[in-house]
């Protein structure tokens, strides 16, 4: 509640933990700053009513099963530094926002959840409001071994992720579908264990387009990089197609 930069100067990185099932980590009361990095662990979610601001290292925030919720007009800014989010929800209401600057963003679930990016219906659901509201030069969504599945809807390049947009998953069998609606980015790589499914056009606006739809280059029952009839894949620079064990599927003419 309410530290300042001045207060926080004489520390390291500071960490707040709560170990108790369910217990959670709160920033209320006025906007808390700290000079150098900090690590955050809850098992019952992350609330920041108030804005967070990091000045000097990488930031941790660990949520356990609940959420990492920024309210509405509230700001998680790290200053350039990285930030890593392990929750098996993100809540940005309102106008909440999340800002690295010139840093990149690591998304990922703390449990083997599947993951939807403007896409519902999944454990884990990001708005496409919400991803707008994330600034970053770069994110990866997505951890070894966790990420079950990967569902991505109608993403515009107007949101503030700059450079390359990374989405995967390594749990076997796990698949990465691109949904009704289209989407483009600046720079977008994506690997998934079994499969890619394009069921939507998806494009880049200033680099390249990388699908591999078998990560581990192992045997799996599907394989493909597969996309419906009429979609297209506009890659500003490169564009790489890759299914080492299995194959490329272009529905229609």
């Amino acid at each position: 509640d309410g530290l300042t930069g001045g207060s926080t100067d004489y520390l390291g990185t500071v960490r707040l933990q709560t170990t108790k099932s369910t217990k959670r980590v709160s920033f209320t009361g006025a906007p808390t700053n700290f000079n150098k990095g900090i690590i955050i662990q809850a098992t019952g979610g992350v609330i920041m009513s108030q804005s967070v601001t990091s000045l000097a290292s990488a930031v941790v925030i660990r949520a356990g099963s609940a959420a990492l919720q920024v309210q509405d007009n509230r700001l998680l800014s790290t200053s350039n530094q990285l930030l890593t989010i392990t929750a098996d929800d993100l809540d940005m209401q309102g106008s909440g926002a999340i800002s690295t600057g010139t840093a990149a963003i690591f998304l990922a679930t703390d449990s083997a959840k599947s993951i939807g990016i403007g896409s519902f219906a999944n454990d884990m659901d990001v708005s496409a409001q919400e991803f707008r509201q994330i600034s970053s030069m770069g994110i990866i969504v997505g951890s070894v071994g966790v990420s079950t599945k990967v569902s991505v809807s109608g993403i515009a390049v107007s949101n503030a992720i700059t450079s390359i947009v990374t989405i995967f998953t390594t749990v076997d069998d796990s698949t990465i579908t691109f949904e009704e609606g289209s989407s483009t980015f600046h720079t977008l790589h994506v690997q998934a264990d079994n499969g890619i499914v394009m069921d939507a056009d998806v494009t880049t606006t200033t680099g390249e387009i990388h699908l591999d739809a078998d990560m581990e280059d192992a045997a799996d029952a599907n394989n493909k990089i597969s996309a419906t009839d009429g979609r297209t894949l506009t890659s500003k620079t490169l564009l790489t197609l890759q299914a080492t064990t299995g194959s490329i599927v272009f529905a229609g003419k």
